[in-house]
């Protein structure tokens, strides 16, 4: 009698319909490690296989995953890889980035929404994946999402917080301004900061602020032009460091100051 010989390995965890290759902490590790060596630098593939410390032949599936199912990588015009701006994000695990990478999939996109802030036992995530995305892992798709939801519950504070809170708020405008004067961006750092203001300003309520972003999208290679967009937004939104010196000063100071 001729006996079944059992193959090894089979079909690998989290490779059907609907769950990725890369579970959502292994992509961010893998964010994490790139920056650690690329930051805002565009990279060759092997770059980034070696960055992540991977075999060509899986990083070439890691990438795919992480380009297009959590959208933390992208190829440049040029035909090379970089970072996008929610992978970056994510680097300093800010709660919007974080929600936004795990939810670029539909289905954990609707998961999260249904019960990301909703007290149910396990097995009515279960009855609900099994009813709703059929073919689907229903136990690790399950386990993913309690993960993604611990994950994300876990860094809900965006913004900077500073390690003393008795410091004055007017030190960081000078401190962020000391560091590019003793050492300028580069053009491709200026214009991944001009996108990521962009954003801000277009999120903004401000009907004027939505306009400066648009412009500044548009000029975002004349340093000239960003100058003074960069000028009437911070005007704008009250942060002109020639504002906040004459914030003490009365009207009569001001009348003596221009007679003198």
């Amino acid at each position: 009698m001729k006996t079944k010989v059992k193959k090894a390995g089979g079909r690998p965890k989290g490779s059907k319909i609907g769950l990725p290759f890369t579970t959502f902490p292994e992509a961010l590790d893998y964010v994490n490690k790139i920056w650690q060596k690329a930051q805002y630098n565009e990279m060759a593939f092997k770059d980034m296989s070696s960055f992540m410390g991977l075999h060509p032949k899986k990083a070439v599936r890691v990438l795919n995953t992480l380009k297009d199912f959590y959208g933390v990588i992208e190829k440049t015009e040029s035909g090379y890889w970089r970072l996008t701006d929610v992978g970056k994000r994510a680097v300093r695990n800010e709660h919007t980035a974080l929600k936004e990478i795990f939810s670029k999939n539909p289905m954990f996109a609707e998961l999260h929404n249904t019960f990301g802030s909703k007290s149910v036992t396990e097995g009515v995530i279960l009855d609900h994946i099994r009813k709703k995305y059929k073919g689907v892992d229903v136990e690790e798709a399950k386990r993913r999402l309690l993960e993604g939801i611990s994950i994300i519950g876990q860094n809900k504070k965006d913004g900077y917080e500073h390690p003393n809170q008795n410091m004055s708020q007017d030190f960081i405008l000078p401190l962020f301004q000391l560091r590019y004067a003793l050492k300028p961006p580069s053009n491709e750092e200026i214009e991944n900061l001009v996108e990521k203001v962009a954003i801000g300003l277009k999120g903004s309520n401000d009907d004027v602020l939505k306009f400066i972003s648009g412009l500044m999208i548009e000029k975002k290679k004349e340093r000239g032009e960003l100058v003074n967009l960069l000028d009437k937004a911070m005007s704008k939104l009250n942060l002109n460091p020639e504002r906040k010196h004459e914030k003490g000063e009365t009207a009569s100071d001001k009348k003596d100051k221009q007679e003198n």
